[in-house]
């Protein structure tokens, strides 16, 4: 009866996501599925017994996998998507839920978190791969217990803690285009009650991109410093202080667009351009960009936090987190893959977070666990984005008024948002079978964010506008605001304010049953919101800035964990189903004088549904096997109206959300061997699919990002006692030319392409 209803659960399901960890051998000597114990309910528990969809991958198989940034998550979290934006900006996806941002200071829809720590912005999971215990990627909303902007999901590094005994540790990797890494730790007591680990790695590489029109012109530099200092002090029996500096230095060259062609009217030179060769390494490079500078980072980032858990009694412990985090995102990046200046942009922020939360945990005595606390979050930002766009015919379009052509077109602007939250949960033995699980967090947030254009460069774009308005060009002042604002049939000039005051109450309610051993059903209903967010575009009219109201994702989840063979053979599988209120996107909007332009939208109604399942295979000793994979189909409801990227206004009733793949799927597997009474031998190998996905919701081939495949592979020895490890790997072997983002802006159309094949070898030592 057991298999044939395990046999039933692995047939349903279609999609999941997988945990990885080195497999351990049983006393009989066969490799056993390892138990991998996560915080995903801010307590330590077995991965297999929290019903909720998670992948948990342990920190040296994200070393044995290449894993050294968020976007490589892809690789190994089937329904996680991760692209970059035309000005350079990371975007996260899980399950098809994400939030397209060309700016650093916009809130995301995945959080980020350093030990439970949050990391508010998308840009500062920066250097977050260092030195790592564990990964852990939770699914669906996590508002409960993570808070807002965590309607997709929430991602969780957890740094490797200082150890009782001295331990040390380095590492070495050298790869095709001189690719360097080098990294170590340290760690052990430095007395009775004091222990401290400290690790530090810096990457650089030559360049991977060159111009295909000028091949002496090189791009794709690599000069990262990552370091992290964690202070772990057992004051006394009952209380315990964890502090953890850490920090980023990046000054790499950001990657380079790939040319794709234009639409509309366009300048001679642009129509004549030639495409792109269909190949990762060919883009072409702006002479110039923003501020006479050539492509480069100057970024740096620096966070410190302090844990603090006190054991109230045997049953209650309150838990302090304070965390503060200081980002410097700026660089200057060649957003057309041409020699012309067409979207040239200079991105320069700076981010900063304060974040306090307070908790209490405790049993209710054996049959029941509680959480109880509340949470501030404090977040300032600037940010400043330059262009050089004097090619493009946005540059020339006020030719005719005598206006020279525009040679630069900026945006500043800044806010401040305070959040206030109190939360709880609990969770609720029924017997030996069945678990109730509930929570619920109540969060007040207030938003003040004030910005405009600014009259740089030679003040061509905001001296057009104005002749057009006729408002008078005396007022256009070399480096001030020039943002106007509708006023009874007129205009008037005044830079963008605006406040946004919100609350919500996320909430999660469910149940799981544990009808035999080592099987877990669930279910789960929950409630998270993503908080309202501000236009912060390059708009010339302030109805472009206006906020959009926060948005709203109901969740409703099934699934299973099941042991089908106790320690060999293990499945999850999950059904979902998101339904989805005022999604916010980048849409477009009607502005006098300029059309349609950029603008933040909100869809109405939307929904995501799909499914996942996750196989974990040890047939024999030595042998591990995980295939996984996630569906998702996402739809808009009901009728809504909207310009696409083109500047056509269709109705989006019915289409899919830009950058969801239907389908993604992982395959890894390992092979472990003894080659002497000291030594052992390994293979591995992993396979990542991604089906086609388009960049806007009508479908239109220019915006089109196909379907592909990429594999990894690596073989090497290691000691029986892990003291030494070698290996040689090659990273997407078969050079697939593939890409993650195909856009459309300026009357041209761009992609951003994968790297192409790699391979190398890398070398670690512990002690």
């Amino acid at each position: 009866m057991k298999n044939i209803y395990l046999l039933g659960v692995s047939i349903a399901a279609i999609a999941s996501s997988p945990s990885f960890a080195q497999p351990v051998p049983a006393e009989n000597g066969v490799s056993e599925i390892p138990e991998i114990i996560v915080t995903a309910q801010k307590r330590s528990e077995s991965i297999n017994k929290v019903p909720v969809t998670i992948t948990a991958v342990a920190g040296d198989q994200l070393k044995a996998l290449g894993i050294t940034q968020v976007s490589d998550l892809q690789k190994i979290v089937p329904g996680f998507k991760a692209v970059t934006s035309q000005t350079g900006t990371p975007i996260y996806y899980i399950r098809g839920v994400g939030y397209y941002s060309l700016q650093n200071s916009a809130k995301p829809s995945v959080t980020l978190y350093a030990d439970e720590a949050p990391l508010p912005f998308s840009v500062m999971s920066m250097g977050s791969t260092l030195d790592l215990e564990r990964v852990e990627v939770l699914k669906g909303p996590q508002g409960t217990l993570f808070g807002s902007n965590s309607t997709a999901g929430a991602i969780n590094f957890i740094a490797a803690k200082p150890t009782d005994e001295f331990k040390a540790g380095a590492d070495l990797s050298y790869g095709r285009f001189n690719d360097v890494t080098v990294g170590g730790f340290l760690s052990g007591p430095l007395s009775n009650i004091i222990r401290a680990r400290v690790a530090i790695s810096h990457e650089g590489s030559g360049p991977w991109q060159y111009d295909f029109v000028d091949p002496s012109r090189t791009n794709g530099n690599k000069n990262i410093t990552n370091a992290r200092a964690i202070v772990d002090f057992q004051a006394s029996a009952a209380l315990k202080i964890v502090a953890t500096l850490s920090g980023t230095i990046d000054k790499s060259q950001p990657q380079a667009a790939q040319y794709q062609g234009s639409f509309g009217t366009v300048p001679p030179e642009q129509t004549a351009y030639p495409i792109t060769p269909q190949n990762a390494r060919a883009s072409g490079f702006t002479p110039i960009l923003p501020n006479n500078h050539p492509i480069g980072r100057d970024t740096w980032q620096w966070m410190g936090s302090l844990r603090g858990e006190l054991a109230l009694s045997e049953a209650i412990t309150l838990t302090s987190i304070t965390s503060y985090i200081d980002s410097r995102p700026r660089y200057w990046q060649e957003g057309d893959g041409t020699q012309l200046n067409l979207l040239g942009y200079n991105p320069d922020a700076r981010l900063k977070s304060f974040n306090q939360e307070l908790r209490l945990s405790g049993d209710i005595g054996t049959t029941g666990r509680w959480i109880a606390g509340a949470n501030y979050e404090h977040d300032k930002t600037t940010e400043s984005q330059a262009q050089n766009t004097s090619d493009a015919i946005t540059g020339r379009q006020f030719a005719a008024l005598g206006i020279p052509v525009n040679t630069c077109c900026s945006t500043k602007g800044g806010g401040k948002s305070e959040l206030r939250s109190i939360f709880g949960s609990v969770d609720y033995d029924i017997g030996s079978l069945i678990t109730l699980h509930g929570g619920v967090r109540y969060t007040q947030s207030r938003q003040t964010y004030g910005g405009c254009v600014v009259a740089d460069g030679n003040r061509g774009a905001a001296l057009g506008v104005f002749a057009f308005l006729r408002l008078p060009l005396a007022n256009v002042v070399q480096d001030q605001c020039v943002n106007v604002t509708a006023v009874n049939g007129g205009f008037i000039q005044e830079p963008f304010k605006g406040t946004l005051n919100e609350n919500n109450l996320s909430w999660r309610a469910g149940a799981d049953f544990k009808p035999l051993s080592g099987v877990l059903l669930y279910g789960n209903v929950s409630r998270g919101f993503k908080a309202g967010q501000f236009g912060t575009i390059q708009g010339f009219f302030n109805d472009q800035w206006a906020p959009v109201p926060q948005e709203q994702v109901t969740a409703y989840e099934i699934g299973t964990k099941a042991d089908i063979v106790p320690g060999v053979l293990h499945v999850n599988a999950a059904l979902f189903y998101y339904d989805y209120l005022d999604k916010q996107v980048q849409g477009r909007r009607n502005v006098p004088v300029l059309g349609n332009q950029p603008a933040l939208v909100s869809v109405p109604k939307s929904r995501a549904q799909g499914a996942e399942l996750e196989v974990n295979l040890r047939p024999f000793s030595g042998l591990s096997v995980n295939v996984a994979g996630t569906y998702v189909s996402t739809k808009v409801k009901g009728t809504y109206l909207q310009a696409t990227t083109f500047g056509n206004v269709a109705d989006f009733n019915g289409r899919s959300f830009p950058n969801t793949p239907k389908w993604q799927i992982n395959g890894g597997a390992e092979y472990r061997w003894s080659l002497s009474s000291r030594l052992d031998g390994f293979v591995n190998g992993n396979v990542s699919y991604r089906s086609e996905s388009y960049s806007d919701f009508i479908p239109d081939a220019r915006l089109l990002s196909p379907g592909y495949t990429t594999i990894d592979l690596s073989a090497g020895v290691e000691t029986n006692d892990k003291t030494w490890r070698f290996s040689v790997w090659g990273r997407n072997i078969t050079n697939k030319y593939y890409w993650t983002n195909q856009i459309s802006i300026q009357q041209g159309i761009y992609r951003y392409a994968g790297l192409p094949a790699t391979y190398g070898f890398s070398v670690a030592y512990r002690m």
